[in-house]
């Protein structure tokens, strides 16, 4: 898949999170979601645990992977 065709997958599917928060947020409170192609596809207590459940059943595909906090309590990491 073409990178820019990966970036916009992937700006997509923090979209879907956003429009999902609310809702995860009830579900799954300080948990972690993996989102992709729009939909929840995965959850764990760790940022590892999300991912690896994501990756067992979809593959190396980028996957967006965030904690399910109220809006403005994120932590960030730049890496």
């Amino acid at each position: 898949m073409e990178e820019k065709a990966e970036l916009e997958e992937l700006r997509l599917d923090d979209k879907a999170f956003e429009e999902m928060r609310e809702e995860l947020t009830k579900k799954y409170p300080k948990k972690w979601v993996t989102i992709f192609r729009g939909k929840a596809i995965s959850v764990g207590d760790t940022y590892d645990e999300s991912a690896r459940k994501a990756r067992q059943e979809y593959g190396e595909r980028p996957m967006v992977t965030r904690q399910v906090v109220p809006k403005g309590e994120e932590k960030y990491w730049i890496v």
